[in-house]
């Protein structure tokens, strides 16, 4: 049986999960981070990349149920749901 500390070769770990906000693309429905551990729903309207490469930084927001737009960082972004 192996050692729980010796479980990955070299020390490494298993691979991070990729955050959500790196698929997000126009049109797709998310849950956003809220204050006080709420969140809300709304649809993406526009994505913005980074200075450093093609990956989403910020983004625009239609929340679904006030229809108001919000302009956010792309980590506020929690999940993307299917279509």
């Amino acid at each position: 049986m192996p050692d729980a500390l010796n479980a990955f070769p070299e020390g490494k770990g298993p691979e991070p999960a990729e955050p959500a906000f790196l698929k997000v693309r126009v049109g797709d429905t998310v849950r956003i981070a809220g204050a006080e551990r709420s969140s809300w729903l709304g649809t993406v309207l526009h994505t913005e990349g980074g200075a450093r490469g093609p990956e989403v930084s910020f983004l625009q927001v239609a929340c679904q149920d006030t229809g108001i737009v919000h302009t956010l960082s792309a980590d506020a972004v929690l999940d993307i749901l299917p279509g």
